[in-house]
């Protein structure tokens, strides 16, 4: 799960589409990738636990693998 004092993964909301904060897309330290990585993410917060693969995580986005592996990382550094 990735958090901080502005936006978090999970939610408990159980509808079918996803919340992006708007902190997170107008954040300029932030690539077009690693955003679109996050909204994956948030495609699974009603999920009890949040464990995707890279594999899953490039296919939902359309991203590479290397992509998703390297924008996991930022977000979880940032987290």
């Amino acid at each position: 799960m990735v958090e901080n004092k502005n936006f978090s993964i999970r939610n408990d909301w159980q509808v079918p589409f996803a919340e992006i904060h708007n902190v997170v897309l107008a954040d300029p330290h932030l690539t077009p990738a690693e955003k679109v990585v996050y909204c994956g993410l948030k495609t699974l917060a009603g999920c009890e636990r949040i464990y995707p693969s890279y594999e899953f995580l490039a296919g939902r986005t359309a991203l590479s693998r290397l992509t998703a592996i390297r924008s996991i990382k930022k977000l979880s550094r940032l987290g």
